[in-house]
């Protein structure tokens, strides 16, 4: 047999032994894990040790200013998680009062040590959209 007739008859074979009516039907593929520990907008290799050796996760930083917080938050959500439209379900006029800098190696739980003292929470939506709540 020809190597383009055997190709042909290996394709055929295995598309009729997968077919779902024979009862061999491949299996379903698993569902998308997304790494939140990435910014969005940054590659992988970014994120590597200089010394190239294991990679190295970088941290994020947060940096408030005395003022309202709500600027200040939506400018950092859209710039590390591309949210652009904001809910805010709390008083506008909340005000921060000292200049503060938080570190932490995930943007989950930078929020989560931001929010969380203050009774707040966030909820992030698939269309670009966060809820402070």
């Amino acid at each position: 047999m020809q190597p383009n007739r055997f190709c042909i008859a290996l394709l055929l074979c295995s598309a009729i032994a997968s077919h779902p009516v024979s009862g061999q039907a491949l299996p379903v593929c698993p569902p998308l894990q997304i790494n939140q520990a990435l910014p969005s907008g940054q590659h992988f290799s970014a994120w590597r040790d200089r010394s190239g050796s294991e990679a190295q996760y970088a941290q994020l930083t947060i940096k408030l200013e005395p003022g309202l917080l709500r600027p200040q938050l939506e400018s950092f959500l859209r710039k590390h998680r591309d949210v652009q439209t904001m809910i805010w379900q709390l008083n506008e006029g909340h005000y921060w009062p000292t200049a503060f800098q938080m570190t932490s190696p995930t943007l989950d739980e930078l929020l989560a040590r931001l929010l969380r003292p203050y009774h707040m929470g966030i909820r992030f939506y698939a269309i670009h959209t966060a809820e402070i709540y």
